[in-house]
Order: C-alpha cells, then structure tokens, then sequence
C-alpha cells in the first residue's frame, strides 16, 4: 500500500509518523520523513527525491508538507502535475492539521528565528524574547491558508486528524480509526511510548525539566 501523511509544520506530524511506521515494521515498507524538503536537502548538500524512485515500489509511507518547497525535484515549480502525481499515487492520504495555529505559529517562529538547526525536535522551553509579534502573526496566517488547502484536499475523501486529538486529548478513537483506515490495528505499547510518556512532547514551560517524562 502507498501511504502518505500531509501536513503543515508544527502539528505533531514527525512523531505521527514514527507512531504509524513503527505499525507497519511486520510488512516491508520503504518509509521516508520528508522525502521532498528541499530546503532540508540543500542545507544537508545531498540530492532530493525524484518520482521515479517511487515507481516500482508497492509498499510506500512517506510523510510530507503542503506548502511549494516540499516537492520532487521532477515537480518543482509544476503544482499541477506534482498533485495529479500524488493522488494518483498514494492510494491512502491522512490529512494532519491543528486547530491552535496561534501555537503552531508560535512554534515554528521560534524554531525558525532561535532555534538551532537540529533542534527542532528537541524538548525545550521557548523564549521569545526578541522575536517581534508580528513575525508570528505572518506565519499564522499562511497556516491558515495551508489548513484551508488541507480541507480542500480532504473533500476528496481523505480523512482528517488534528494535532489535538492525538497529542492534547490523547483520544484513542481517532489514532485507531487512523490506523483502520491503513488497515492496521493500533498497538497499545506504541501508543503508551509515543502518545501517552510525554517524552515526544518538544514545547515545555518555563522552569519544566527537559527530563521530565522521558522513559
């Protein structure tokens, strides 16, 4: 099966993606954490992805970002033909998007502006003192328009979860019924390590030990 999680920045999508990967180990997946961020490609000075790596593979999980930099480099600058490519493609799409996009906003300018490039992941209090609100603000708004773009997208079946779901209410339905619709059955140690432990949680309070619930 080809499947693909699309997402904006910030919505909790790297440790969905890990959650969803380490379900499908039992079967041979080649399973790529965006595989078409190029941005990510040249600062590590290394070849994106083409297409056509992808052709001949049946057992496909990438995840990957809505917004123009994440495209194959077969697709750079030719919207239309990338997303006829990947619905064609991908035969299930999960559609992760958050609600809070004052605090997705919030995230990503800081790690932007402050934080350090392999940090980003990193358990850490967020200071934002330097940071102009405004920088926040223009970031919030293009997550709004991407959001918008994700629902669009969705209208063609594909089915939606929100980083509040999984990561605030910790509701188990939704990742289960995520899961089904891959035709995998959540495990209940993946979803103590990765869900309930708190060690994925990279946004602390001030003070809040980077330690605290790492198991």
């Amino acid at each position: 099966m080809r499947i693909a999680i699309l997402t904006s920045e910030r919505t909790g999508s790297t440790t969905l993606f890990h959650l969803v990967r380490d379900h499908l180990k039992s079967i041979e997946y080649v399973c790529h954490c965006e595989p078409f961020n190029q941005f990510l490609h040249k600062k590590l000075n290394r070849n994106g992805y083409e297409t056509k790596f992808y052709e001949d593979k049946n057992n496909v999980f990438i995840k990957t970002f809505i917004s123009e930099i994440h495209r194959p480099n077969d697709f750079i600058g030719d919207d239309e033909s990338y997303w006829d490519w990947f619905f064609k493609y991908f035969e299930k799409i999960i559609i992760l998007d958050r609600k809070d996009k004052t605090l997705q906003s919030e995230s990503f300018t800081y790690h932007a502006i402050k934080g350090k490039p392999n940090d980003w992941h990193k358990r850490q209090y967020y200071d934002f003192d330097g940071i102009e609100e405004g920088h926040v603000e223009y970031r919030k708004n293009i997550f709004v328009e991407e959001s918008k773009k994700l629902h669009e997208i969705s209208d063609r079946g594909y089915p939606v979860v929100y980083f509040e779901d999984i990561y605030v209410n910790r509701d188990k339905t939704a990742l289960k019924d995520i899961l089904h619709y891959i035709g995998v059955d959540l495990n209940d140690t993946l979803y103590e390590r990765y869900i309930l432990s708190d060690s994925f949680r990279v946004r602390l309070n001030k003070g809040e030990s980077p330690f605290t619930g790492i198991i």
